[in-house]
């Protein structure tokens, strides 16, 4: 998928993108798929990294605003 949608400018493929795609056009967007595998595991990461720092730092914004009544009866 990631082959076909470096094809289309990177927009998101439709439902069906690959009906009737041949053999060949299948094994290109496959292998522009695996020479973007480095740079598509990058911004995964970083993605993922900056989406856990935000829900990190509101967990503790949670905690740090309960009562203190509410820890002690933990």
């Amino acid at each position: 998928m990631i082959g076909a949608e470096a094809e289309l400018d990177g927009k998101a493929v439709d439902a069906g993108w690959a009906d009737g795609a041949s053999k060949e056009k299948i094994e290109a967007w496959t292998n522009k798929g695996l020479e973007l595998h480095d740079e598509v595991d990058k911004v995964v990461q970083k993605t993922s990294a900056v989406e856990y720092g935000r829900l990190l730092r509101k967990v503790r914004l949670i905690y740090f605003i309960r009562p203190k009544a509410d820890v002690d009866l933990i």
